[in-house]
């Protein structure tokens, strides 16, 4: 598992870092195309638990909402589109789509386009690389703090119905080591106060726990 980690690591963080470098319509397509990939994984755990996803208006809704910043003045406009698009698509396919296809299908586009909305929206701000780093490096902390606290002294199971292998001292770790960062990443290059700084690292490790967990 920790090696599959580090693979992963070695690989996707200079992608992911010279993209965010590069930023503009790079920094916004990479955001985009990482929601669709998303959609796409939902979509395939819909279709394995027997239901019928709208793809179309789902990929439409998405984009919609993912790039919606860039494109404000028009919102309601789109959104009335992609909305008619899935009851046109419905219609159509019906009774194959029910109303609980629409359901999941909206839910799952709404979900991931506001919030890869922020990702994509921070691009316009002038210090959008280091915000974007910040977030990814407690991420990141967060997991990796989890990992190896719950490896080396874990005994205490957390939730042992929803993640048998996850641990009470993994999840200090987990908690602990986003904040150790975000305070390494304001002695570096302040952006905000100190308190903020530790505030963000907490919030990322807990909801990245979350995250994890649901």
């Amino acid at each position: 598992m920790f090696k599959t980690r580090l693979l992963t690591a070695v690989i996707g963080v200079p992608v992911i870092l010279g993209v965010m470098y590069m930023g503009g319509i790079y920094w916004q397509a990479f955001f985009g195309l990482l929601g669709l990939v998303g959609m796409y994984e939902i979509f395939t755990m819909m279709s394995k638990n027997s239901y019928h996803p709208l793809y179309l208006p789902g990929y439409l809704l998405f984009l919609v909402l993912v790039y919606s910043s860039k494109y404000i003045d028009y919102l309601p406009f789109m959104l009335l589109i992609s909305l008619l698009l899935f009851v046109v698509y419905t219609v159509i396919n019906y009774p194959r789509i029910q109303i609980n296809d629409v359901a999941f299908t909206m839910t799952a586009a709404i979900y991931l386009g506001w919030m890869l909305h922020y990702a994509e929206a921070i691009s316009y701000l002038p210090d959008a690389f280091l915000i974007i780093l910040l977030a990814l490096l407690v991420t990141w902390a967060s997991d990796v703090g989890g990992y190896c606290c719950g490896r080396q002294w874990g005994k205490h199971k957390l939730v042992p119905l929803l993640s048998p292998k996850k641990t009470r001292e993994g999840a200090v770790g987990a908690t602990v080591f986003p904040v150790l960062i975000a305070g390494l990443a304001f002695l570096y290059h302040p952006l905000a106060s100190l308190p903020l700084y530790l505030i963000t690292g907490l919030l990322a490790g807990i909801m990245a726990q979350f995250g994890d967990l649901f």
